[in-house]
């Protein structure tokens, strides 16, 4: 039996309430069900045929018996993803002429949907940035090349927004997955899932993918 962890019991320590934790200060956990109901096993009952730890219940976590849990918290461990999607054309006319290409970038966990007074599930999506390709005028002329970034660094853009499951889940299909640091293939947008990510909060996700991006390319 495989035990692949997809949630996570963060307990609670001094100084470390509401700070991300370091994956050995929790118990890993897998999650056997689905969005409304499943059971919640630790490694050790999962692999000898125990009985599980916690219950979960539209993503909510409880003792087996439907009791509250009274110490730590068990949330789903995040399935932290990037997403490119087609932003040149909600752009002015001046910025379009600058440019042949253009991407809002998005960090999103796939694992949690969201329901905005509608009965369709969407993503939360975290801005991270713009990425774009210049058209060759742009890429020759230092000048222009700085005033299309400031322009572009100085957009009021929101922090996050949502958009439909039904919407993002292609760009992560055969054809339209992209790889770090490059823009996506088709006009249409693309995705990836993030590597090696270890943080088991969403806080510290964006926090790694803060020095991702300094450090490379997202």
């Amino acid at each position: 039996m495989h035990f692949i962890p997809n949630a996570v019991h963060i307990p609670l320590k001094d100084g470390k309430e509401g700070k991300d934790f370091d994956r050995e200060d929790c118990t890993l956990l897998l999650v056997d069900g689905e969005f409304r109901y499943g059971e919640v096993f630790t490694e050790e009952a999962w692999k000898s045929g125990g009985e599980p730890a916690y219950i979960q219940r539209q993503s909510d976590f409880f003792l087996p018996d439907g009791s509250e849990i009274p110490v730590g918290r068990v949330q789903l461990l995040p399935d932290a993803c990037i997403v490119k999607i087609p932003e040149r054309q909600h752009w002015s006319d001046d910025v379009q002429a600058l440019t042949t290409r253009m991407f809002g970038v998005y960090a999103l966990d796939r694992r949690q949907h969201f329901h905005l007074c509608e009965m369709c599930a969407s993503y939360e999506l975290w801005f991270i940035e713009n990425q774009y390709e210049e058209t060759d005028e742009v890429a020759a002329d230092e000048e222009k090349r700085d005033e299309l970034n400031q322009i572009i660094l100085g957009a009021d853009t929101e922090p996050v927004s949502y958009m439909h499951v039904s919407d993002i889940e292609p760009v992560f299909g055969r054809g339209r997955r992209c790889r770090p640091g490059w823009l996506p293939k088709s006009d249409e947008g693309g995705g990836y899932r993030l590597r090696g990510i270890s943080a088991v909060t969403w806080e510290g996700v964006m926090e790694e993918i803060a020095e991702c991006c300094c450090n490379s390319g997202i």
